[in-house]
């Protein structure tokens, strides 16, 4: 099966082929290509998805990448949650290994407030949000194990998850939710102005109903569901000059990875949450970020198995030398 490239996409290692594998771009698993009619992955075909592949291959770039956010994206917050299918028999994730992703370009900060596109994959991954969304694009649980809104007195209630950690330990509670909802993102975030003038009532230690200043659910529920609106630590941020702050080149989060380090001008390395709330998850032990400007090296660290995609950076005229 062909690599996929795309001028403004990823590529695929060769490494991860070698076994039969494919990696589909900033997917929740990996897809054998094989087109046996009888298993399925991802509760799809694989004659399905493989058919899928090929023709995002002969349709080109623009019309790939959307199509792969559809079938394989889910949230930007859910990027390289990575499920492993063995290849024989029913489909089941296993556990272990590195992802390693090649960068064009180096983030200046791991916080998705500025909404920089190579801070999204640090933030989605460290940082869980209120609620997510699944492979089809629909709004489920996050942080909050159920939410209503009422759209009479234009609230949103959320009821959160017992027992979530911050990776430092320390306990999540609604008061993270508050101050990310009152205080935070309304200073910080690019997208903060659609909870500017919000309050949020703390019913019990896991009800909070959420008063937006602005009604907005078509915007709202969205930010809600992804990586844009994390829920940040009060405990670390409260009281802080956030733009200065050394938080934002070491985040804390729930989410399923930690950040470990940042090796400045090599790489950073995100390491298993072993307390992540979705129990199992996330199956892979580390992410390591490269960082490559040079877009000849970007290919030969593909060809060489050096990393397994490339997330940008790649020209659309080394398709034909990917095969």
């Amino acid at each position: 099966m062909r690599k996929l490239s795309v001028s403004v996409g990823v590529s695929v290692s060769k490494s991860w082929t070698k076994a039969g594998w494919v990696k589909p771009i900033l997917s929740h698993q990996l897809v054998h290509p094989s087109t046996s009619s009888g298993r399925t992955v991802g509760g799809r075909s694989e004659s399905t998805i493989q058919r899928f592949i090929i023709s995002c291959d002969k349709k080109g770039g623009y019309e790939m990448i959307g199509r792969i956010r559809h079938f394989f994206l889910g949230p930007i917050a859910a990027l390289l949650t990575v499920f492993i299918f063995p290849l024989g028999g029913v489909a089941q994730p296993v556990s272990g290994g590195t992802l390693t992703i090649g960068l064009i370009a180096e983030p200046a900060t791991l916080d998705s407030c500025s909404g920089a596109w190579n801070s999204a994959p640090f933030a989605g991954n460290i940082i869980s949000s209120i609620l997510e969304t699944d492979e089809n694009m629909k709004i489920v649980p996050g942080l909050a194990e159920s939410w209503s809104l009422d759209p009479k007195n234009k609230t949103y209630t959320f009821n959160l998850r017992k027992g979530v950690k911050w990776h430092d330990g320390k306990p999540f509670t609604a008061q993270d939710v508050k101050f990310t909802f009152e205080t935070f993102l309304p200073n910080y975030h690019i997208f903060g102005k659609y909870l500017k003038d919000t309050k949020v009532d703390i019913v019990s230690e896991t009800k909070l109903v959420v008063r937006p200043g602005m009604w907005a659910p078509g915007i709202q529920l969205g930010r809600f569901a992804s990586g844009d609106w994390g829920i940040y630590p009060r405990h670390l941020l409260e009281g802080s000059d956030f733009i200065k702050s050394d938080y934002r080149k070491a985040l804390v989060g729930t989410g399923p990875f930690k950040f470990k380090e940042w090796v400045r001008g090599s790489h950073i390395t995100l390491e298993r949450n072993p307390d992540y709330w979705k129990p199992n998850r996330p199956y892979l032990d580390r992410i390591i970020f490269k960082f490559i400007r040079d877009p000849s090296i970007m290919l030969a660290s593909l060809t060489t198995g050096d990393i397994d995609f490339s997330f940008r950076g790649m020209p659309y005229e080394a398709h034909n030398t990917m095969e």
